[in-house]
Formats: C-alpha cells, structure tokens, sequence
C-alpha cells in the first residue's frame, strides 16, 4: 500500500504523458486536446505540494512557510529566469520593435509570477490563430500555480492549527473541497460569458488545484480499495484523460466544462495509485513516460521559445524543433534544474551562503527584468501612433501609374505580373512598405483596421457589432448604378476596399458590403460563429431578397484542418453548404460570382524578424487553385469562381507587391494591397465574362447622348449621336492610379456588365412602348449592328420614326404626353436601367 507521500513513478509518468500533449499540441496542432495537459498539470500539482506540506507537518509536527518558499524557489526559479533571459535577448534580436517591447513586457510579468492576469487583461485569445502569440506566453500557468504556492501554505497553516488531529484534517479537505467548488461554478459562468480572460484567471483555475489537494487530504490515512475498484478506477481515469486529449475542442468551454473530464481523469489515477498497483499505473510508469515526467518542468518552459524563435532563423520542420526542445530540456535539467534543487553537501554554513547567493541573484535578475519591462512599457508605440505611422506611410506611398494609355486588358494583367515577378526576387524589405513593419506587429491589428481612421468607413461594417443589412448602410457608388453586395467572412471583408474602388472611382457599380468578420456566407455554422454571427446570413439572404442584386460577389476563407472551427468539417462538406446557400439565392440576383481570397502563406511578423528577405516567404498557389477547382465543381452553373492566383501569383506569390505588403497575417489581405488591386481585379471580370470589357464606364454620357437622340432633329440617326460619347477609359487607364483612403474621388473605370440577351428573348435592358403597344414596322428600338459593341449591349430609349416631333405638338399637349409616357415610380418601376449585367439568358421577370 502506498502512501500519498511516497516518490511514485505514475505521477512522474502522468507528467511526461501532460507534457507531450501539450508539446505536440503546439507543434503539430495535435492531439486537438493538448491543451488540456496543463489542466492534468494543475491537478498533479495540487496534490504533490499539499502531501508534501501535510507530511513535513506530519513529521515536524508544523509547516515552515520560509522553508517551503525556499524549496519553490530553489525548484522554480533558476530555469524560469533562464528562459526567460534567453527569450528576451531572442525578441529584442529577431522580433520587430513594438513587439520586441511587448515580449520584453510579458517577460517583466512573469518574471513577479503575474503573467496570466497579464494576457487577462490584455484580452489574448490563447487559441487565436491571426494574432502572433508572445514568446513567454506559456508563463501563464506557471503564474497561477505561484499564486496557489503563496495561498495554500498560509490556509493549511490557519485550519490544521497547531494541535494535531483528524477533526482538523477532516476540516481543512471540506474547507478546500467548498473553495473548489465555488471556483468551477465561477469558471464554468466565467468561460461561457468571457472566455478569454476565464482561460488565465487563476480564479477559474483554482478548483482544479484545489481538486488535487483535496485528494491529497484524504490519501493522509490509507484507504483500503479492493483490487477490481482500483483497476477499474485507474481505467476509467485514463480513458477520460486520453479522450479529453484527442477529442477536446477550444469551442467545448475551457476551463470549464470542458477541463472537468481531464481532471477527474487524473484524480481517479491519483486516487487509485495510492492505494494499490494497478495496470495502469504500470503503464505510466514505463521509462520513456517517466523520462518525459523527469524533464517536463525544463521542456515546458523551453518548447514555446523555440516554437516561436526558430522559425524565423531558418525553416526547421516541426519535428525537428521537438527534438531540439527535448534535447534542450535534458541538458537545462542536469545543468540548472537538479543542481540548484539538491545543492551538493559542504562545510557548515556553505547552503546558507549558497542560498543567500541565490536569493542575491534571483533579485538582481528579477528587478532587471521588471525595470526593462517597465521601460518597455513607457516607449511603446500608442494606437494613435501606429494609426498615423499606418495613414502617413499610405500618404507618402508613390501612386504614379505608368500612364493612361489605351491598352486593352491583358496589359493591365501582364503589368501585373511583372510587378509580382519582381516582388519574388527581391531580396530587401522597401523602405516605405505599406503597412509597416510597426503597424502590423502591434497586438490585435486586424481589430485595430476596423477603427482606423484610413480604412473604418469601409471595414467598420464587418465589424460583428454593425448591421449591415440595415437600408442605407455600406453603401458605395452612383444610385443608379449596377447593384453589387458582397458576402463572406472576414477574407472578404478586408477585400472590400477593392470593390469599394471600383465603385467610387466613376463606375456604374453600386456596392453594398454586408460581409461579416468570422461568418461565411455558407448554410453551415461554425462553433465560433455562434454569438457573432448571430442570424447574420438569414438577414443577408433577406436584403438579397428585397433588392434582388444584379451582382453577388462572394468571398469566403479555404477550408483548412487546422482551422478549429473546421476540425469537425470536411472539406467535401464545407463547400456543398457554401454551394446550398447559392443556390438558394440564384433566382434573386442576376449574377454569383465567387472570388476566393488572397492565397495563403507565411506569417508577415515571421518573415520581418532576423535578417530573412521577401524572397524568403514566397510560396504557391497549389492551394489556392486546388480549392477553387473544387468548389467549382461543387457550386456547378450555379456561380462563376474566379481565378484571382493572377491577382496574387505569378508561378509563385510573393509577401509584397511593389511597396505593398499582400497580407497582414498568414490569410487576410491588406486592405492597402485589396485597394491596389482593383484595376486588376476589373480586368480579371472582364475577361471572365462578367464585366463588359468595352468602354462601359461612360454610361453618364451614354444616357445623356441618349436622351439627346431623341431630341435632336440634326443627328441622321439616333446612333449617330451616341456613338462619339460612348469612349471611356479602360481597366488600363486606371492601373497603379488608385487613391489613397479618404482621398479624391471621380477617375474612371470601366465596369459595365454585359446585359443584352442575344438569344432574342426579352431582356431587363429592353424597354416596353410607353402606351404597352408594339412599336410600328419598320420602327428603331435597338442599335444597328456596326456599333460598337458596348452600344450594343446597352440597348438605347426606342425611338419611333411615326411620332411628331416637339415642335409640332402644343405644349399643354405635349406635357400630358410626357406623363403619360412616364413609368411609374417606386421599386417595381419598368424605368430604362444602364445595365451592363449578363442575366445568363433568363428574362426579367414581371411584378
């Protein structure tokens, strides 16, 4: 029988099976539960600390609260101000400034042993994927296990008292056992209202400590179990433990409840283990487990730096990083780890002094780091900076196109190209890149985007707070122009600038963006999705209904497996629900096109660190182009996916375009480089056959020649009148002339859609006789064929040869004509529409 005070290998072996959870976890993204072996950590912390401090009471007959600091420190502090010091020098030599400033602050945290309530406060999503994490962000634990090291020692202190007894010890497991419960209520409310700052709290973890040291109370006498409830216990606990670990998902609730299958896990095998030799137990104390369990203090503190740092030296695969890190930690534990914590024997008063040099130390580099830290605080960057950094480097961004020439729109194609081929070759970072180093490596950017000043009037309504679909919201472009709404998450939200361009800059387009931040525009819902989307689609399916777009423009993010919220769905299943949701939309819009987003690749921050060039973070479009294969077989005639690799790649696609950085994070798209992208992107829609390629953005003037040909009595023809309005500038001439957000508005693009039903069947662009009769034979009502053929999509106000002119029909006459003539007003008006939009040979159809 054992006792709970007793070296048992188990634990040692439960310890290295935690630690390599967690490790692969950040390594590999696998097991989807690693991250719960810090929670099997707490537990097995719990335990061992309250039975060592009950036993020294046990044999001393008192707990010595110096003495048990000591021992913490001693055990704790060496490796930790370590690694620490280690991780500072590695982020102020290969991480950009302000985040070099905000590591060398979290360092200064963890440094007093406060780092959780440091990303608590700082809102840190431990399990975004955008955000570049910190260095020392794996601290946090370490964190609250200190702060139950001061609490614990003083409350056991308090309600054992100093008179022995069972009465007391009885006492002191009910006292742990309620503050354990009060903490999982806590954490179970705190996760479902506010999980980023419950994943820190050392309130919401509490119970789980807690959990540990109540089973450590009651394994103080020993408890006879029978064989079968042992093995049985020991068996059960593993399973829930090994499930929680392969099965767990960051969406279940962390820490609560998600946590409470884990940690019972490992008190089933703490209990069982004390009492008999189980299977199980044999189990976890195999060699390479109990090797793991050894070294798992040193490797948890080292994986995470190297995670972090080695990447941006050279590109080591992961499994490599892994060895290093078990390498590291073997050599770190013989070295500092059990050489300060079993100090070799001396001549008397030798610990003393080892201990006061030691204390001496710890002080001196503790203090160092606090002042640094503190320091750091004081010269960061603030938001307003960044934003003015962010505005003035967009300022100063040289936007001289090379020319305004007549080219058609492959030129408009192959200049980009070109640039594309340069950017994968070069070797330095731009002077003036475009968003800057600074701005992107400051904390929770792409929140930052949505309230600057540069970019918040167009990504403000992705925002999952803003109604987009509210009438007279996110709405860009002529009145009466061609309307397009764009749909999708959080890809196509930071792509609207581009559409936002295209319809400011003279075109016919009418833009509205009701894409949303985390919300595909798909008929599935992410478990992300649940509070932010919040019947976001349905209302989008509603707006779509009631304006009945002539464009719907989709873009939503790749599927990808490491992707949390697609953990559970495939890929196949992925793109039938983005193919059901258009196709419940088709007989509402005129035209569904899919625009996937920016190809995927590296991190920018990784890329900006140490001295690798652009160059360097260059990667295919193997991806990009395989998924948009599959989603075009998917969507079917349903919609048109677009190949915008062009857009991006070129053989390969580069981290910049020019002095443009191409994405803020590993899949988003800077809204600089979105904007930039515009007259390529036009020119894409016009060979894809969405946009007409003629000179369609003249479409004012085109109306007003027009309006004059049914006037003008000196024209032979009315097309005659038209045809020397009807030039425009081309995608060509509007190539590298964006401008700057907030800047002038008014140059031209061409972006009319095609509209005109060769077929014969009547299309929306064909207006009725104003009195619903036929016109007479021999009658005019659509251009002659040797116009062009922009005129000819564009179908002109007919004009019947038998009807008197104006000068022969009396005023008062010729007013009552003019109303009569006149459509009707309101949404269902049959009115002469400039429609540049392919209906996919449909008829209009009727109110």
């Amino acid at each position: 029988m054992l006792r709970a005070g007793h070296h048992r290998r188990d634990i040692q072996g439960l310890r290295g099976l935690a630690v390599a959870a967690v490790v692969l976890d950040h390594a590999f993204g696998w097991p989807s539960g690693g991250f719960l072996g810090v929670d099997a950590f707490f537990v097995v912390s719990g335990f061992v600390v309250t039975a060592s401090l009950l036993r020294e009471r046990r044999v001393q007959g008192t707990i010595e609260l110096r003495r048990f600091a000591v021992r913490r420190l001693r055990r704790l502090t060496p490796s930790a101000l370590l690694v620490l010091a280690v991780s500072v020098l590695a982020s102020i030599t290969l991480l950009p400034a302000p985040r070099a400033l905000i590591a060398v602050t979290d360092a200064g945290w963890a440094a007093v042993g406060l780092a959780n309530w440091r990303f608590a406060a700082a809102g840190t999503d431990y399990f975004a994927r955008g955000d570049a994490p910190s260095p020392l962000q794996h601290y946090w634990s370490l964190g609250v296990e200190e702060q139950f090291y001061v609490v614990l020692p003083v409350a056991l202190v308090l309600l054992l008292g100093a008179a022995p007894g069972l009465g007391r010890l009885r006492r002191t497991g009910v006292v742990l056992g309620l503050g354990s419960v009060v903490s999982l209520g806590w954490a179970v409310v705190a996760s479902a209202t506010d999980p980023s700052p419950a994943y820190f709290s050392t309130t919401t973890r509490a119970w789980e400590l807690g959990l540990g040291a109540v089973i450590a109370v009651l394994t103080v006498r020993p408890i006879r179990t029978p064989v079968w409830a042992a093995q049985t216990a020991s068996g059960v606990g593993l399973l829930l433990l090994l499930a929680s670990l392969v099965l767990g998902r960051s969406s279940d609730g962390v820490p609560a409840p998600l946590s409470l299958a884990p940690t019972v896990g490992v008190g089933l095998l703490l209990l069982s283990g004390t009492s008999r030799s189980t299977v199980t137990g044999r189990l976890l104390s195999s060699a390479p487990l109990v090797g793991l369990g050894t070294i798992s203090y040193s490797l948890y503190l080292w994986h995470w730096p190297l995670i972090v740092f080695l990447p941006l030296v050279a590109p080591v695969p992961a499994v490599a990083t892994v060895a290093l890190s078990v390498a590291l930690s073997a050599v770190s534990y013989v070295l500092i780890e059990r050489r300060f914590r079993q100090p070799r024997p001396g001549p008397p008063g030798a610990a003393e002094l080892r201990h006061e040099r030691f204390a001496t130390l710890a002080g001196v580099v503790v203090v160092a780091i606090v002042l640094t830290a503190v320091a750091a605080d004081r010269t960061a960057p603030t938001p307003g900076s960044v934003s003015a950094l962010t505005s003035g480097a967009t300022a100063d961004g040289d936007t001289d196109g090379a020319g305004d020439g007549d080219g058609d729109e492959p030129t408009v194609l192959s200049e980009r190209t070109r640039a594309i081929q340069t950017a994968l070759v070069a070797r330095r970072w731009p002077d003036r890149l475009t968003p800057s180093v600074e701005a992107v490596s400051t904390p929770r950017y792409a929140e930052s985007l949505t309230t600057d000043p540069a970019w918040e009037d167009t990504l403000s309504c992705s925002r999952p707070d803003t109604d987009s679909t509210r009438d007279g919201t996110c709405t860009w472009g002529a009145p009466d122009g061609d309307s397009v709404v764009l749909v999708g998450d959080s890809t196509g939200a930071y792509a609207a600038p581009a559409w936002r361009t295209l319809a400011e800059d003279g075109s016919r387009f009418r833009v509205r963006n009701t894409t949303r931040i985390g919300c595909p525009f798909a008929a599935v819902e992410l478990p992300s999705a649940s509070v932010q989307c919040d019947g976001h689609n349905p209302k989008v399916v509603d707006l779509i209904r009631r304006t009945e777009p002539d464009l719907l423009v989709v873009t939503n993010r790749f599927w990808d497996k490491t992707d949390p919220d697609m953990a559970d769905l495939p890929q196949a299943d992925y793109e039938q629900a983005v193919a059901e949701m258009l196709e419940s939309v088709k007989d509402l819009v005129g035209t569904i096109i899919v625009v996937p987003p920016v190809s995927p690749g590296f991190d920018p921050e990784r890329c900006f660190a140490g001295t690798r060039g652009p160059s360097d973070c260059r990667v295919t479009a193997d991806l990009a182009r395989s998924q948009a294969d599959s989603l075009r077989a998917a969507v079917g005639s349903t919609a048109t996916v677009l190949d915008t690799t062009r857009l991006w790649c070129a053989g390969a696609c580069p981290i910049i375009i020019g002095d443009t950085l191409v994405r803020f994070d590993p899949v988003h798209v800077t809204p600089d480089a979105a904007r930039e992208s515009a007259p390529a992107l036009l020119a894409l829609l016009e060979q894809a056959g969405v946009v007409d390629d003629a000179a369609s953005s003249g479409a004012a003037q085109q109306k007003s020649a027009e309006t004059e040909g049914l006037h003008d009595t000196t024209s032979s023809t009315p097309s005659a009148a038209r045809a020397s309005k009807t030039t425009g500038p081309t995608a060509e001439s509007i190539r590298q002339r964006t401008p700057s957000p907030g800047g002038s508005r008014g140059r031209s693009f061409p972006s009319r859609l095609q509209g005109d039903d060769e077929s014969g069947v009547p299309g929306r662009n064909e207006r009725p006789h104003p009195q619903g009769r036929p016109p007479p034979p021999g009658s005019t009502t659509h251009a002659p064929n040797d116009q062009p053929r922009a005129t000819r999509g564009h179908r002109p106000t007919p004009v019947w040869d038998d009807r008197p002119r104006d000068g022969d029909v009396p005023r008062r006459l010729r007013a009552a004509r003019d109303r009569r003539a006149r459509p009707p007003a309101g949404r269902h008006a049959r009115r002469p529409r400039q429609r540049g939009l392919r209906r996919r040979g449909r008829p209009r159809r009727r109110l």
